[in-house]
């Protein structure tokens, strides 16, 4: 009898042990979805020489993206500047360096870019990638805005 209920006990107890360690696997927190992520307009064009009565240049208002749309998932969601690639003369280098500097940002869902990053950036094209990401899901958004450098409106 008392070896009956040994066995028994020891069947009970490797069960429980097998499934506690089954169980143990890490499972994902929320969920992020970026399939219909953009930005409306998804591109700006940024001036170089600007009058100099106006409220930007008086300001030093940097210019501003509009927020990005269509991203879901548990908050809080973060972004976060993943590359640049460029056309027409742009200079990815100093765009990366500029980032760096915090003179553009990503930040909120929003594109910042200061007027005295804009003056050191050559003319041309700047397509940025953005990164999405919450505490368990990522997503990098590739050329998901674009930035015209120009010398005048």
């Amino acid at each position: 009898m008392k070896k009956r209920t040994l066995n028994i006990t020891l069947l009970a107890f490797f069960a429980i042990l097998t499934i506690c360690v089954t169980s143990c696997s890490k499972v994902k927190v929320g969920y992020l979805r970026t399939s219909s992520a953009s930005f409306t307009p998804d591109s700006m064009i940024v001036v170089r020489h600007l009058d100099t009565e106006s409220d930007r240049f008086i300001n030093k208002t940097p210019w501003i993206s509009t927020r990005i749309q269509g991203v879901a998932g548990t908050n809080p969601l973060n972004y976060e500047f993943a590359g640049v690639e460029t056309s027409d003369g742009g200079d990815a280098t100093a765009f990366e360096q500029l980032v760096k500097e915090k003179r553009i940002r990503v930040e909120g869902g929003l594109v910042l870019i200061f007027q005295d990053a804009v003056e050191k950036l050559t003319n041309g094209r700047y397509a940025i990638s953005i990164k999405v990401y919450n505490d368990d899901h990522s997503s990098v958004l590739k050329n998901a805005f674009k930035v015209i450098v120009q010398d005048e409106e």
